[in-house]
C-alpha cells in the first residue's frame, strides 16, 4: 500500500483512463487522455484504436446501442459528441440555446435518453425534455451570476430500478438525490456530496459523515 499526502499530489480524473462496457460485458471502450478511444473486446483479447481524440480534453465517456459512444469536452464551452462503431462517425450533439446551460455532465439510461447534467434529457428521436419548464429559476444564485456557470447537479449514475441518482459539488447547497423520471417523484436525501453503489442484491449504499447508509430498491 502507498499512502500519498494529498495536499502535495493529486490525481485528476481527467489524467485516468475511462472505461464504459456495453455488450453484456463483452466489450470494455476506453478512453485514454491525449491518445483517443480504444475498444477492448474481452472474448478475443483484440484491442482495436477507434478513434484519435489527442487534442481534445474529454470526459464523461458513455455507451448507448450499437456502438454509439457519448462524451464531452473539457473546456469552458464544452460540447456533447458522438462516435458511432464500425462506421467511425464522429458528430456533435446539437443542444437547445434556451434553458440548457449546464454540460457538466452526461449519461445515458437503459431507455437510451441522453441526460445532461440536472437540466433533463435527450430521447432516441432527437426529442429534448427538461425536467422543470424554468430549470434556471428553480435554483438560486449570487447577484450578476452567469447562466452559463450555472452550478447544475452532475448526474452520477442510474439504478437497476430506474432511478437516477445526482450529486452537487459547489460550497453551498451540497448533497446527493434521486430521481424518478417515470413519476417524477425525487428525493434530496444527504447534504454531503457522495457517490453511490449498488450491489447485487439491489440496494444503494452511501457513505457520508462517517457512516454507511443502505435503501433496498425492490422492499
Amino acid at each position: 500500500m502507498v499512502i500519498v499526502d494529498n495536499e502535495e499530489w493529486q490525481v485528476l480524473e481527467t489524467d485516468l483512463p475511462q472505461i464504459d462496457i456495453e455488450e453484456g460485458q463483452s466489450v470494455f471502450w476506453i478512453f485514454i487522455q491525449e491518445d483517443g478511444l480504444y475498444r477492448f473486446d474481452n472474448r478475443t483479447f483484440q484491442t482495436t484504436r477507434v478513434l484519435d481524440l489527442s487534442e481534445v480534453t474529454v470526459l464523461p465517456l458513455h455507451s448507448g446501442s450499437d456502438g454509439e459512444i457519448y462524451f464531452r469536452t473539457f473546456e469552458y464551452d464544452s460540447q456533447v459528441y458522438k462516435f458511432s462503431y464500425p462506421e467511425g462517425a464522429l458528430e456533435e450533439v446539437e443542444i437547445p440555446e434556451t434553458g440548457w446551460y449546464g454540460r457538466t455532465s452526461i449519461l445515458v439510461d437503459r431507455k437510451l435518453n441522453l441526460w445532461l447534467s440536472g437540466f433533463g434529457w435527450r430521447d432516441p428521436s432527437g426529442e429534448w425534455h427538461l425536467l422543470h419548464p424554468r430549470a434556471t429559476e428553480i435554483l438560486r444564485f449570487p447577484e450578476n451570476f452567469s447562466p452559463y456557470e450555472l452550478p447544475s447537479p452532475k448526474i452520477i449514475y442510474e439504478s437497476s430500478n430506474g432511478w437516477l441518482w445526482f450529486a452537487k459539488y459547489e460550497e453551498f447547497d451540497n448533497g446527493t438525490a434521486w430521481f424518478n423520471p417515470e413519476t417524477g417523484e425525487g428525493c434530496w436525501f444527504t447534504t454531503r456530496s457522495q457517490e453511490v453503489v449498488e450491489d447485487t442484491e439491489g440496494r444503494m449504499w452511501i457513505a457520508t459523515d462517517g457512516k454507511l447508509y443502505s435503501l433496498d430498491l425492490y422492499p
